[in-house]
C-alpha cells in the first residue's frame, strides 16, 4: 500500500507523478506511463501558447493530436481511478 503524505512536490508533470508512484512501490503499467509522458508534451504549449517560440499552437498540433491526447488521458484517468478505488479507506 502506498503511504500518502503532503511532502511531495506539486507538479503538472504526469509522467513524473507516475515515476514517484513507482518509486514508492506502486506498479504502473508501461502503457499508462507512456500515455502520461505523451500528455506531458502537450502541457506547456496548450497552457502557454507563446512557449512554441512564436509558432501558433493550432498550426503545430493537429486534430489527430488532440484525439490521441484524449485517448491517452482516458488511460491515465482510468488507472488513477482504479488506484484510488483500491486505496480508499
Amino acid at each position: 500500500m502506498i503511504e500518502l503524505s503532503d511532502d511531495r512536490a506539486r507538479t503538472h508533470v504526469g509522467g513524473g507523478l507516475l515515476r514517484e508512484l513507482t518509486a514508492l512501490g506502486q506498479f504502473v503499467p508501461d502503457d499508462v506511463a507512456l500515455a502520461a509522458n505523451r500528455l506531458d508534451l502537450y502541457y506547456a504549449c496548450s497552457r502557454y501558447p507563446d512557449s512554441l517560440g512564436g509558432a501558433d499552437p493550432r498550426m503545430v498540433l493537429s486534430r489527430s493530436d488532440a484525439e490521441a491526447a484524449i485517448v491517452q488521458a482516458r488511460r491515465v484517468l482510468d488507472f488513477a481511478s482504479e488506484l484510488v478505488a483500491k486505496t480508499a479507506p
